[in-house]
């Protein structure tokens, strides 16, 4: 299908046949999740305007990115005849929302070097991907960059222990977890699967090391991954400067 862009209020649109993305938004998005946003499991959605149903493959839908603060972010379509596709900075934190903008969670039990060597893990994927280029022509990822400022470490390898970081919180209960920055702001809020091992040790130590980025777990959430498995997706994020991790405090419910 032939591409079509014109002039908007918000900059050059590009019609995919699927979506409209403004300049802007589409500067902030990574090429993975354009696809994903043009492939089938996405044709249907509810317009955040007016609130009724669309169809992607019948009218193109506006891509409009809510950016809020940590940076976090959601992504949410539109009609294009309600709206232009654009980005709204919302100077708040992100709603508890699945979907664009949520996460994929997964717990772990792995050594590291240090004492206690046996850690629990809490590892955390977006499903939304946002980056802007920087002048040097290569592209920041947005939550990474916020998750460093709010204390989080940059890791070079899986095996790296990353340090604590101070006033982050794990809330732990019967309907899963909830992770807080600093500010307060909430990163995650979702179901956890949390083996017994696992909980016992989160118990022991008072802490969990909290992994986010992209890992590779949206495309085998599906599979039974063996610690060497996950050891390896761990190092490959990290290896690509994909990966941040901090021992956080956690929170038992009582």
């Amino acid at each position: 299908m032939t591409s079509l862009s014109w002039k908007s209020s918000t900059g050059w649109v590009t019609d995919m046949g699927r979506v409209q993305l403004s300049a802007a938004v589409r500067a902030l998005l990574d090429p993975e999740l354009l696809a994903r946003l043009r492939s089938d499991p996405y044709s249907r959605y509810t317009c955040c305007v007016c609130g009724q149903p669309g169809r992607t493959d019948i009218e193109p839908a506006s891509v409009i990115v809510e950016r809020y603060r940590l940076p976090a972010a959601r992504i949410r379509l539109a009609h294009g005849h309600c709206a232009a596709s654009q980005i709204v900075e919302i100077a708040a934190e992100a709603p508890e929302a699945g979907g664009f903008g949520g996460m994929v969670s997964k717990s772990a039990v792995l050594e590291y070097a240090t004492e206690p060597q046996v850690r629990p893990l809490l590892i955390l994927e977006p499903l939304t991907e946002l980056s802007e280029p920087t002048p040097g022509g290569e592209r920041r990822n947005l939550l990474i960059s916020g998750l460093l400022d709010r204390g989080f470490t940059m890791l070079r390898t899986a095996g790296q222990f990353p340090p604590p970081a101070d006033g982050w919180l794990l809330q732990l209960d019967a309907a899963g977890a909830r992770l807080l920055a600093s500010d307060h702001t909430v990163v995650y809020a979702g179901p956890l699967d949390r083996p017994t091992s696992w909980q016992q040790l989160a118990r022991q130590t008072g802490a969990c090391v909290v992994l986010i980025g992209t890992v590779g777990l949206y495309a085998r959430q599906d599979d039974e991954l063996i610690p060497a498995e996950l050891r390896q997706l761990l190092h490959q994020a990290a290896r690509a400067g994909e990966l941040a991790g901090a021992l956080v405090r956690t929170q038992n419910a009582s």
